[in-house]
């Protein structure tokens, strides 16, 4: 059991992809997916407040990821795979702001990583939505 599990593990190594710094996401493609028909998610908050984080697909399917604490590596999280792209809907939890995500596409078993920066504000990767 042990030896598949290394075997998996070495396989993200060699598949994970490189991202620029302008884009907070890094997702790393598997050759057979991990679990069937889910993605993995892990957000790190690099930001000075926690964040409650969902994932949303498409016009409306949202799964909460939960309350990211500030400062920490959160996840990983399972949740469904869609055929729609996934963007996330970052709310700042102490100060005002809302944010989603640029969308981006997914298959079954990728393993993402979203990242939200300490100027979430001022990303160009993330979007102000505006309160009502």
């Amino acid at each position: 059991m042990l030896r598949s599990s290394h075997a998996i593990a070495g396989a993200l190594v060699i598949v994970a992809a490189a991202c620029s710094q302008s884009n907070p996401i890094t997702i790393a493609h598997t050759p057979t997916p991990l679990v069937r028909d889910s993605i993995i998610v892990t957000v790190i908050n690099d930001h000075f407040y926690e964040a409650r984080v969902h994932a949303v697909y498409g016009q409306g399917l949202r799964y909460p990821l939960g309350v990211m604490g500030m400062k920490r590596e959160n996840g990983p999280f399972t949740i469904p795979w869609h055929i729609e792209e996934l963007a996330f809907e970052i709310d700042m939890i102490t100060i005002s702001g809302r944010y989603v995500s640029d969308e981006i596409p997914v298959q079954p078993g990728d393993l993402v990583e979203l990242r939200i920066p300490p100027n979430i504000s001022s990303s160009a990767f993330f979007t102000a939505i505006r309160q009502e």
